[in-house]
Order: structure tokens, then C-alpha cells, then sequence
């Protein structure tokens, strides 16, 4: 993988993952993009959580009622209930029962890839790397930084056709109903095949 790319022109943030990577290195990094901050943490070469503006656990609940797998009234029902207990809104609606954890922990993993693609990508985004990984950091993840690099580098080649079918920044994903064959019952709507360049924007 890092052989077909010309290093030198990758942006800072990509930079300093593949140098985490190649050192299994354990920390924080901080990256600073033209209008917000966020942080990527690393244990041993892996990726365990992200803070951006782009993946915090609302976003994910409203992500989730946009799919309606939630209903308004249970994200509102959902953000009292963190509120009192002192959890997360994702934690809070597994707890009452509003959405199943493994589609939870779907959309929370997509959203979090999204938002590391985001700062990779960015151009013009700065980085720095602090050697040192607070144990108070909860561990949502634990994702091989060379496994999102290898995507970043997919997306990077797939862009031009991806923008053929895609031609402005926002789009409206629609999946259509189908049955699973062994179950008879409909897919989740996270489990519905897709094909060909469908995929790929999906993706």
C-alpha cells in the first residue's frame, strides 16, 4: 500500500497515521482543521476512539431516526435518560430497548470512519502526536490503522467514478426492501444488499 503512494504528497494527518502504524505507537493525536478540533487515540497501532464534531453519540441517534429506526419522540426520551444516568444517548437507548445494539454499533462504526476519512483527507489540516493515551479514554473501537489507510486509499482512486454517480456533497441513500431467502423475513436496513457502483458510493 505504501509503496503506490508518493508519501510526500499525502496530507499530515495521514502522514502521522502511517508513522503510528509502522511503530505500533500508543497516545493522542491532535489535529486541528480550518474550523474545528478533534483527536484520534491510538493503543499499540490501533485506532480506540475519535472526538470530532462529526461523531458524537446525538449525531449518531439522529443518524439512526433519519434510517427511522428511532422515532423523534424516543431520541427526546433517549437524551433525558443520558442526561439523568450520566451516559451516552447510544447507551441509553440500547438500555430502553429503542434500537439493538449490533445496529448501534453499525451506524456508530460507519460514523466514525467518516469522520477519520474526513480529517485524513483534509488538505490543510495540522497534526501533532502526544505520546501518552489517558486510560479514562473509553475504548469504542479497536480498528488497525493500516486497515482505514487502506480504505482512505481505495476512496482516494474511487473518487472520480464516485462523483459520476454522486455530483454535489449531499445525497439521499434510498435502499429498497428485500427478503432474506433463508429466513423469509424483510433484511434489516442495514443488511440490504448492494450492488455494483451502489456499493461503492455506499461506502
Amino acid at each position: 500500500m505504501e509503496e503506490a503512494l508518493q508519501v510526500k504528497d499525502l496530507p499530515k494527518v495521514w502522514k502521522a497515521l502511517l508513522v503510528i502504524s509502522k511503530k505500533e505507537l500508543s497516545g493522542e493525536l491532535k489535529v486541528q482543521t480550518e474550523t474545528y478540533n478533534a483527536s484520534i487515540f491510538v493503543d499499540n497501532g490501533k485506532i480506540v476512539n475519535v472526538h470530532s464534531p462529526r461523531f458524537t453519540p446525538q449525531g449518531v441517534l439522529e443518524v439512526l431516526v433519519r434510517m427511522r429506526v428511532l422515532s423523534p419522540p424516543e431520541l427526546t426520551k433517549a437524551k433525558r435518560i443520558a442526561e439523568k444516568e450520566g451516559i451516552s444517548e447510544v447507551q441509553a437507548a440500547i438500555r430502553l430497548g429503542m434500537v439493538q445494539e449490533e445496529t448501534a454499533r453499525r451506524v456508530q462504526e460507519f460514523m466514525m470512519k467518516e469522520a477519520l476519512f474526513e480529517l485524513i483527507m483534509d488538505e490543510m489540516a495540522e497534526a501533532s502526536f502526544h505520546n501518552e493515551l489517558s486510560g479514562a479514554v473509553p475504548r469504542l473501537f479497536d480498528m488497525p490503522i493500516a486497515f482505514i489507510l487502506k480504505e482512505a486509499t481505495k476512496r482516494r482512486k474511487e473518487w472520480p467514478k464516485i462523483k459520476t454517480k454522486v455530483p454535489f456533497m449531499q445525497a439521499v441513500f434510498k435502499r429498497k426492501p428485500a427478503i432474506d431467502p433463508e429466513t423469509g423475513r424483510p433484511y434489516a436496513w442495514e443488511d440490504l444488499p448492494l450492488e455494483g457502483i451502489d456499493k461503492i458510493v455506499y461506502f
